[in-house]
């Protein structure tokens, strides 16, 4: 699939859509949102949505394609926005959303979207991709309880919460570390931003497994973080 990328992304068919093939987007997408980490997934998708003339799938061809230039995928992005991230367009700063390999890697979330939107991205299969999430003051704290127990974004590496506190885990080893979000300084539980960060911090450690939870508590940089988990 590669080399056939390198000779130049097919263009879509002018009038196609994804219901041509009886089949919705979402549908289509899904094999990727099933094996984020699967290239080969996310090749066979292009062609699927190339197939019936989405420009969604010459996204994904063009972002494989190291002969074409970033700024070229990045319109196709940018127009598209809201059908790539799903649901999670409506409770974001898309400004600041980057998408690879076709897909939704990073979002910035919390804004004045009405609940129904909320809940609409509470449960939606596009965190599958997600890498970094960065939480604003505009998120619910009821969305952010919901968030932690059901862990939809399994692909999740760093989660910012309120430019507070930074939750990481290690891609290969899967080690976690919690940060100061902008310095790795131990942080003042006493500020509004730490006390729900940590609120938050709390409620996702409660969903993991008891030896990851207690790797996460060894690893936090202070005590306040620490006593929280």
């Amino acid at each position: 699939h590669l080399e056939q990328r390198n000779s130049g992304t097919p263009r879509p068919k002018p009038a196609g859509s994804a219901r041509q093939s009886g089949r919705t987007t979402l549908e289509l997408v899904t094999p990727v949102f099933e094996n984020p980490s699967d290239d080969a997934a996310r090749l066979v998708v292009a062609d699927a949505l190339l197939e019936v003339g989405d420009l969604w799938g010459e996204l994904i061809a063009m972002q494989f394609d190291p002969s074409r230039k970033p700024q070229e995928a990045e319109v196709l992005v940018r127009k598209n926005i809201d059908r790539i991230a799903g649901p999670i367009a409506a409770i974001g700063v898309k400004r600041y959303f980057v998408v690879e390999k076709g897909f939704l890697t990073t979002c910035n979330i919390g804004n004045s979207a009405p609940r129904p939107k909320w809940e609409a991205a509470l449960g939606s299969p596009y965190w599958a991709t997600v890498r970094e999430i960065d939480v604003g003051y505009g998120t619910p704290g009821w969305w952010l309880s919901e968030f932690a127990r059901l862990h939809l974004a399994r692909s999740l590496e760093r989660l910012e919460l309120f430019g507070s506190l930074s939750l990481r885990r290690d891609p290969r080893s899967g080690a976690l570390s919690v940060t100061d979000a902008t310095d790795n300084e131990p942080v003042p539980a006493q500020s509004e931003p730490s006390r729900r960060a940590l609120t938050f911090l709390r409620q996702l450690a409660e969903g993991f497994s008891p030896k990851t939870r207690e790797q996460l508590i060894r690893t936090a940089l202070n005590d306040s973080v620490r006593s929280a988990l």
